[in-house]
């Protein structure tokens, strides 16, 4: 075992670093109380720290922890306050006013030299209360309680519903009003019944949540039954008498199918199962499931619907509504090559359409773009948005297009003649498959943009020059000439 220092030579070693000791020596590796010879500060160190050089002496005096009281006031202010107490220590906390937001804080000044920000409040580290109270009266809640922190549960009053809720700060600051009960994730069991009740159903218990079953009588049937308040609220119903799902009696259901123009041709086989019927109104045979048509409404037969088509049928309604197909028929949602009976131009009407009279020849009817008459195609840019549009119209036209572009700034670049809109239109066609299809441009401007219309046949001036599109409609052109 080492022999103890003697405190004579212990003594000597703290006056060699200018130290007074002021109790007597109790072990190298103790603190010991010293006055210091030079500012005449009172420090704690062990002799262990002076002798292996831990420690030089004085921690005021040492030139490493020696600090200029206004080089620290310096230091304070660039990092955004203005101490108002004179300065202890670089660890102690020292009362600040945040230049940014005027509040009081107490950073250390050892923290700010070392990079940390000297206002809490500004860095979001803290909530100032009394911000927290204003925000939290802005959003609709009243606080019942003192503010406790941003993460904890703070008892209010919901300024909108009147209910008690307990928002937290942080989470009412990113998402706005968070009344549990306005946003109508939690109910009010009071609320609850009056509700069930003024829609007919009046509950025979206590309310345990919007999706639990609740026992109800149904005012309309007078029978009990289990709904939900969330099927109620959403409008689904909820009783299982009269729901139109409800299990019928045999008799029942062949009334329910004649009433939809289906003559059942077989006993009923099940409500998911197809049931053999023929159609009162075109007369062909089809399988509904009765499931199908009382879930979607509506007549069964899906002829009558347009939805299946009679191929044996279908030239004959073709030709009745102006078209002599070309091509044989694929699906009622397909174009279909068909030459029109009146003025033999080719069009590709589909038969959905024409089966419910809303398709007729485009050549025939010239209600906007006559396909006969002399047209152009035209290419105009608009500096502003740095967006080229093409587009067709008939010389003849009652409305200049170009003109009408022209009045919302737009430059006419290049105008193309054809013989006929006929011509014009497929040049226009296969310019934009090329430039959607082949170059992948999107369309470059919104409607708002655009009031006389066009907006769809834009591209941006960004993605493609005006020069490339002139060089693409020659070329096209020249493939049609040959």
């Amino acid at each position: 075992m080492p022999k103890k220092l003697d405190s004579q030579v212990a003594i000597q070693i703290m006056r060699s670093v200018g130290l007074e000791p002021q109790n007597p020596y109790l072990g190298i590796s103790k603190p010991w109380l010293c006055k210091c010879m030079i500012c005449g500060k009172k420090v704690s160190p062990s002799l262990w720290n002076i002798k292996t050089g831990s420690t030089k002496g004085c921690k005021f005096c040492n030139s490493k922890n020696r600090l200029n009281p206004q080089d620290a006031i310096k230091i304070m202010e660039e990092a955004g306050v203005k101490p108002v107490e004179t300065f202890k220590s670089i660890k102690h906390k020292w009362e600040c006013i945040c230049l940014t937001c005027g509040k009081k804080v107490t950073p250390i000044f050892d923290n700010v030299r070392r990079g940390s920000k000297a206002c809490k409040y500004c860095a979001r580290k803290s909530v100032d209360p009394i911000d927290a109270l204003a925000y939290m009266r802005e959003i609709g809640f009243e606080p019942q309680e003192e503010f406790k922190g941003g993460g904890t549960p703070w008892k209010c009053l919901c300024s909108k519903c009147g209910n008690e809720v307990y928002p937290r700060y942080s989470e009412s600051k990113a998402k706005g009003h968070t009344c549990k009960y306005c946003a109508g994730l939690v109910v009010d069991p009071i609320l609850a019944s009056e509700f069930m009740t003024k829609n007919g159903y009046i509950p025979q218990e206590t309310y345990q949540g919007s999706h639990k079953k609740w026992k109800c009588i149904h005012a309309e049937c007078n029978k009990i039954t289990f709904t939900t308040y969330n099927n109620i609220k959403s409008g689904w119903g909820g009783c299982s008498f009269c729901s139109p799902t409800a299990p019928l009696d045999p008799n029942q259901m062949h009334k329910f199918m004649i009433s939809k123009k289906l003559l059942p041709l077989e006993p009923y086989p099940g409500s998911m199962k197809p049931w053999k019927c023929r159609c009162t109104n075109c007369g062909k045979d089809v399988t509904p499931t009765l499931s199908q048509i009382r879930n979607r409404g509506g007549g069964g037969c899906s002829y009558c619907a347009g939805k299946k088509t009679d191929k044996s049928e279908v030239i004959q309604r073709m030709r009745k509504s102006g078209f002599e197909p070309i091509l044989p028929f694929e699906k009622s949602q397909t174009p279909w090559k068909s030459k029109c009976l009146k003025c033999g131009e080719i069009s590709f009407p589909r038969y959905k359409d024409v089966i419910h009279g809303g398709t007729e020849c485009k050549y025939c009817t010239q209600k906007q773009f006559d396909y006969r008459t002399p047209s152009y195609l035209y290419i105009i840019y608009h500096k502003d948005f740095d967006s080229i549009k093409v587009g067709i119209s008939n010389h003849n036209a009652k409305k200049n297009r170009v003109s009408d572009h022209k009045k919302n700034g737009w430059q006419a670049v290049k105008i193309y003649n054809f013989d006929t809109g006929k011509q014009a239109e497929i040049c226009e066609t296969d310019l934009f498959i090329w430039m959607r299809r082949v170059r992948l441009l999107q369309q470059h401007l919104l409607p708002d943009q655009m009031p006389q219309g066009g907006h769809t046949e834009t591209v941006s001036g960004d993605s493609i020059t005006v020069l490339e599109i002139q060089n693409k409609i020659e070329e096209l052109m020249k493939g049609y000439r040959n």
